[in-house]
């Protein structure tokens, strides 16, 4: 998507109006961001200047077209998660509407080591207390005249957010079970969830629940606690699941209810649901605000400028940043 504000056409239905207005009850403030453009929150960051809107997509049914998440493949198609839609749309580089993938309230967008994209379905709230584990992860081919998702990993509780690691195995931020790994082909790593943070998990520094965003930076996975009333985001060592620690209270940056994130260079840039986009450093835990506007669900990095991200929110509204 490059600098556009081209609408595309949008298909399919919408959950319930009371399905849309708990699934806000759990992922939002329902407030707009206080803090300025380069406010600095908590630790200063060193070279932390405003990010600029050069573009987009604007959203043709606003709320409704929530998106969720987004991520590109290899070809450079975003692939954006219309959460009430219950479809992932692709988008051209000009922000034209090109395909629609139907996947029941898809989460987190990701391009696999087999050239596959990945989603989370089943980001519902009612999964966080259902009986049944009814969340799972699929995939479908991008380059399909006609794509189609299939079940990767299913018995899961509520996955969020995904990411994967050099080695092809799969993270999952699952807000009902906590930090999960999958092995390539999608069994669970059953010795290393067994040790991986889970909600309200104090040993290993999880200060609420709804785990949520899920990134990966160096040999560590930064994970966000939606629900956290110091708005954490943990750091996991790869190798060693049981010695999470904390990388950053976003509440002391001056916002809080942390969405997902993204790793980007050496720094974690996270979208908040109260509008913030905020840029952590993880080796030092400065922070500080480079945009603040509608509330914000997920990043993912331009492939064709590496300066520039693309902002999903909550309106639907795909927003791209220049952080120059």
């Amino acid at each position: 998507m490059r600098r556009s504000t081209m609408r595309g056409n949008r298909t399919g239905g919408g959950l319930p109006i009371a399905a849309l207005l708990a699934l806000a009850v759990i992922t939002t403030g329902g407030a707009q961001a206080s803090a300025r453009p380069g406010d600095v929150a908590g630790v200063a960051a060193p070279g932390c200047a405003p990010a600029v809107q050069v573009g987009g997509v604007r959203a043709t049914a606003p709320v409704l077209d929530w998106a969720e998440n987004l991520g590109y493949d290899a070809r450079g198609n975003l692939w954006v998660a219309r959460i009430l839609r219950g479809e992932v749309q692709r988008y051209d580089a000009t922000g034209r509407l090109t395909a629609t993938v139907a996947v029941p309230a898809p989460g987190a967008v990701r391009l696999g080591p087999d050239g596959w994209m990945y989603v989370a379905s089943g980001v519902l709230p009612w999964n966080l207390v259902t009986p049944t584990l009814n969340g799972s992860v699929v995939r479908f081919d991008p380059d399909a005249e006609s794509p189609v998702a299939q079940p990767y990993a299913t018995g899961l509780g509520m996955p969020n957010g995904l990411d994967f690691d050099a080695a092809g195995r799969l993270y999952i931020a699952d807000s009902r079970l906590g930090v999960l790994r999958l092995l390539p082909g999608g069994a669970a790593d059953s010795a290393w969830n067994a040790a991986a943070p889970k909600n309200l998990d104090l040993a290993k520094n999880v200060n609420g629940m709804t785990l949520n965003g899920a990134a990966i930076l160096g040999s560590d996975l930064y994970v966000t606690v939606t629900s956290s009333p110091t708005a954490r985001v943990l750091r996991i060592p790869l190798d060693a699941p049981d010695r999470a620690e904390v990388a950053a209270d976003l509440l002391f940056a001056g916002t809080a209810l942390p969405d997902d994130l993204l790793a980007a260079g050496e720094s974690l840039y996270v979208a908040t649901t109260l509008g913030q986009v905020i840029r952590l450093d993880p080796r030092t835990g400065a922070t500080c605000t480079v945009l603040s506007g509608q509330p914000a669900t997920a990043l993912a990095s331009a492939p064709d400028a590496p300066h520039e991200l693309v902002l999903a929110t909550e309106s639907g509204d795909l927003i791209r940043l220049d952080l120059r």
